[in-house]
């Protein structure tokens, strides 16, 4: 079984905004030859087109890899295009947005779908310390002891100290 390469031309063209159908910028063989670059650059592994080059073996169940598979051919249409342009005519002129807000949506749930959640933020303001100083300060900077009337025990980075007491 594999799954028909054709599956991806609704979602693709929603992605890239390719809504009239009477109008496409994209057409059927474009959208193809992108799902099929997405396939050989490897980003979904252990997945290959089949021999006729109309699917993708063996089938693709998990939506998970569905997604990943859209979105990495989203950002291959993406990606080459300028960050901004402009044009201008004697009584005219207009100028387009960026696309890199939309190319930093599709890395990130790449990110989300091939490595889980991305760090969102510090739990408290102590991880926050930690994480900037490269270190676990908390263990860096405590020490701790204990004394009973037999023994004396400190608890440092490098492990338990324990002396008789005197």
């Amino acid at each position: 079984m594999s799954t028909p390469i054709g599956l991806w031309y609704r979602p693709l063209r929603i992605m890239l905004g390719d809504l009239d159908a009477t109008v496409r910028r994209y057409s059927d063989g474009v959208l193809s030859d992108g799902v099929k670059t997405c396939i050989q650059l490897n980003k979904l592994p252990t997945y290959a087109l089949t021999v006729d080059e109309s699917g993708i073996s063996p089938e693709i169940t998990d939506p998970n890899k569905f997604a990943l598979v859209s979105y990495h051919t989203a950002k291959l249409f993406v990606a080459p295009a300028p960050a901004k342009y402009a044009f201008k005519t004697r009584a005219f002129s207009e100028s387009f947005g960026s696309l890199q807000d939309f190319l930093r949506v599709l890395e990130n749930e790449i990110h989300k779908l091939e490595n889980g959640v991305a760090f969102t933020g510090w739990y408290n303001y102590f991880t926050w310390l930690s994480g900037m100083a490269g270190l676990p300060l908390a263990e860096v900077l405590t020490d701790m002891h204990a004394e009973s009337p037999l023994w004396h025990a400190t608890l440092t980075r490098e492990g338990v100290r324990t002396l008789p007491s005197v």
